[in-house]
């Protein structure tokens, strides 16, 4: 009778042949002769420009064979052979703070069922984003530092598309202006920090003041596709903790006579 082939589909990716029917790729059924030998290839990996396909297992009737890239199988009888694959995707780790701030962390790390990956600097990584036959992928975010501050939020990520990959962090934008009583700006001015918490900010070249970021509590969601916040000044903050808590700016200033500015910027 020979080989028949029947539900080709041409559309997925070419990861398994059958020797003698290289122009089909998987899934597919075919029809042999009985006492017929049938050779299956499987490619290790593929790679789809910022998507990959890792092999992960390879299964003959219920049987796990591993990362097996080569089966001869003897046909007997009906026989169900069937691949999982790793979808991995290339994105860049970015933290989202409540206010839509975008940061670039000093460290990522992540863990999935899968294993574990890490990124330093804001660094590329391949992400699995689905196990074939088994769904999603969800990666929990075990640790995020930004700038030196611990800013670990419980949450778990899936990457969906390549690009960037945001997780929640408790960030925000802070901008200072230093001005006298009359609303002019003040020269030579400086700005110190005298909360609890780690600030990081700088100098304001144009008031002669310090812009720094101020701590806010987390809130909304995980952040896909949002593009960085446009038009804001000064830098961003990081809070070590997860509940608000108080600061002040100290205001310091070399301004001599005429009004001077005096007393303390609090409330932040």
């Amino acid at each position: 009778m020979g080989r028949q082939v029947r539900g080709r589909d041409r559309g997925a990716p070419r990861l398994a042949t059958i020797r003698g029917l290289e122009e089909y790729g998987a899934p597919i059924t075919v029809y042999a002769e009985e006492g017929e030998e049938l050779v299956i290839e499987l490619l290790p990996e593929a790679l789809a420009g910022e998507a990959r396909y890792l092999l992960h297992d390879v299964r003959v009737g219920g049987r796990s064979l591993g990362r097996e890239t080569e089966l001869r199988l003897r046909v007997s009888g009906p026989i169900n052979v069937s691949a999982s694959y790793r979808l991995q995707l290339l994105v860049w780790p970015r933290l989202l703070g409540g206010d839509g701030s975008v940061a670039e962390p000093d460290l990522v790390v992540l863990t999935s069922p899968l294993g574990e990956a890490s990124s330093e600097g804001g660094s590329a990584l391949w992400l699995d984003s689905v196990l074939t036959g088994n769904g999603t992928v969800g990666w929990r975010l075990v640790k995020a530092v930004y700038r030196g501050v611990d800013v670990t939020l419980e949450q778990v990520l899936t990457p969906y598309e390549p690009g960037a990959l945001y997780a929640r962090a408790p960030l925000s934008h802070l901008r200072v202006s230093v001005r006298d009583l009359v609303g002019m700006p003040v020269p030579m001015a400086q700005v110190t920090y005298e909360g609890a918490r780690r600030l990081h900010g700088h100098r304001d070249r144009q008031h002669g003041g310090r812009r720094g970021p101020r701590r806010s509590p987390p809130r909304g969601g995980l952040g896909r596709g949002a593009p960085a916040p446009q038009g804001r000044e000064g830098g961003i903050g990081a809070g070590g903790g997860r509940g608000p808590d108080p600061a002040h700016l100290a205001l310091h200033s070399s301004h001599r006579g005429g009004r001077s500015p005096r007393g303390i910027l609090g409330g932040v």
